[in-house]
């Protein structure tokens, strides 16, 4: 495990990955998805931390610049 990392993540072994999973797939999706929600829920990003997080999905997009950071904030640049 890693801690006070910028995201949470769930890791898996690659070879388990092609393996066929016994039990209830809806049940390990409802389990994740509750889990996770908790984990979001307790974090309070900061500012800074929002502004990276728009920053990443802008560079993804290719429509990143400063200008455009600061209008997603409704800020002067």
């Amino acid at each position: 495990m890693l801690y006070d990392q910028p995201r949470h993540a769930v890791f898996f072994p690659e070879a388990v990955l092609d393996e066929p999973r016994q039990g209830s797939e809806q049940l390990l999706d409802s389990f994740l998805r509750e889990y996770m929600g908790e984990l979001e829920a307790r974090e309070s990003p900061d500012f800074a931390s929002r502004v990276s997080k728009v920053i990443e999905s802008l560079l993804a997009s290719g429509e990143c610049s400063a200008v455009r950071v600061a209008d997603m904030f409704a800020i002067h640049r």
